[in-house]
């Protein structure tokens, strides 16, 4: 289901590899990922325990290629990969828009590959970067299914014959249009994207309706809560608030930055805590995770749009609203 989510979004899978004569799943596999540029792992309580997906998610993470992502809850994680972000694709159902946690992926596996898709054009794939992606399925010995995963290979050469023509939308083309071609392709992909971002709806309407208390915001890149917790606590208390929320599906809810919160205060909103929508407070002034100095810690009053300090450990108390974020 990721590979034909992937495959739609214009970028060529690989997956389910069949071994040639002669070859072994571990010589193929390792080959396959000393050629990619993208590995995903998909984490199950099946795949956490296997000492080959293990093996191979470390030759991604080793290179710093790796995107992990969860397709079940309560999965124990390997400690060696315990301290990474895996997005959450449990109740994902293939849906290509509208999922938070898939929109994290594709835009992972986007950076990784620096933004570029690939153009099928015959057999083996083009690619207008030289890179094509690829998707595979990890197996057992026993040729079992135990994960999936994205990689990106490089095409492979056809021994020592040299390229003389290539294959382009059905028809034959000499090698020496191959450059003109390349660069149409890449004007286009320009104007595409250029149109695309243009016409593509603002982030927030990306929102999950599965999330109604949750809200993707386009300035910061975050996903907040669209409200506080509803009555003055004291900093530490406000830590702890939002490490211990469950909400939304998500467990890994923090205290934003002074920066952060500075993003959603608006001069113009009408409801007196000047904080721009959907986002509702109870109170006008919110903690935030910054610290000044080793006594004292930051937080914000939206009433005015100020910082405030507060020393630690203090009777002080403010507002708690939460975020998570990518690699957290």
């Amino acid at each position: 289901m990721l590979a034909k989510a992937l495959e739609r979004e214009g970028w060529s899978v690989w997956w389910d590899p069949k071994i040639p004569p002669g070859k072994t799943f571990d010589e193929v596999i390792e080959q396959a990922l000393d050629a990619a540029k993208c590995v995903v792992v998909l984490w199950s309580k099946k795949s956490a325990s296997s000492d080959w997906v293990k093996t191979e998610a470390a030759a991604g993470k080793r290179r710093g290629i790796l995107i992990p992502a969860l397709i079940e809850d309560d999965v124990k994680l390997p400690f060696e990969f315990s301290r990474l972000h895996a997005s959450r694709l449990a109740d994902w159902q293939g849906e290509q828009q509208g999922h938070l946690e898939f929109e994290e992926v594709k835009n992972a596996v986007a950076q990784l590959l620096g933004g570029t898709t690939s153009v099928a054009a015959g057999t083996p794939n083009f690619s207008v970067s030289g890179v094509p992606v690829a998707a595979t399925t990890e197996r057992t010995p026993s040729n079992e299914k135990v994960s999936e995963q994205v990689q990106a290979k490089r095409p492979q050469s056809q021994g020592k014959k040299s390229v003389r023509e290539i294959s382009f939308g059905g028809k034959i083309l000499p090698a020496w249009a191959v450059p003109f071609v390349l660069a149409w392709l890449v004007a286009a992909l320009v104007v595409a994207y250029v149109w695309i971002n243009r016409l593509k709806p603002p982030v927030s309407k990306l929102e999950s309706p599965r999330n109604p208390e949750v809200h993707l915001d386009s300035t910061t890149g975050l996903i907040w809560t669209k409200s506080d917790n509803g009555h003055n606590v004291t900093w530490s208390q406000a830590n702890g608030y939002c490490q211990n929320l469950r909400l939304g599906g998500y467990s890994d809810w923090r205290l934003p930055t002074l920066e952060e919160l500075e993003k959603l205060y608006d001069p113009k909103a009408g409801d007196g805590s000047q904080i721009r929508g959907p986002f509702k407070l109870t109170g006008w002034h919110v903690w935030s995770s910054t610290k000044r100095d080793s006594y004292s810690v930051w937080g914000f009053g939206f009433a005015f749009g100020g910082r405030l300090v507060s020393v630690l450990n203090a009777s002080d108390n403010m507002r708690a609203l939460c975020v998570r974020g990518p690699g957290e």
